[in-house]
């Protein structure tokens, strides 16, 4: 008999693997924005707003924040649900909000 009551959702290695998708993604996210910056510059287009990219570069940077605290805790390994799920969210709502905020990081300059 089992005796294990735990969904086999919610274990310890599908958490560290979930952990470690959280931050694989979020390295993802700031490498295509580098690769964004690098391969289609501002100044080759003449019509493009010189604070273009500013938005990609906030999100980059909370992605970056994402990025930190995943790696400590997967270096660390003192995982817990709470930071990866927090993590992810804000992936997710980032995605899907993207256009107001980058109008709201606009609205700064």
């Amino acid at each position: 008999m089992i005796e294990n009551n735990k969904p086999p959702l919610f274990t310890a290695k599908s958490l560290r693997i979930f952990t470690r998708i959280v931050a694989i993604y979020a390295g993802f996210y700031i490498i295509t924005v580098i690769a964004k910056t690098i391969s289609d510059p501002l100044s080759e287009n003449p019509l493009a707003p010189s604070n273009g990219y500013a938005p990609l570069y906030f999100l980059a940077g909370v992605h970056l924040l994402m990025l930190g605290a995943n790696l400590a805790i997967v270096l660390t390994k003192n995982f817990n649900w709470f930071v990866p799920s927090i993590s992810a969210a804000i992936m997710i709502l980032s995605r899907v909000y993207y256009e107001d905020i980058a109008l709201w990081v606009w609205s700064w300059t």
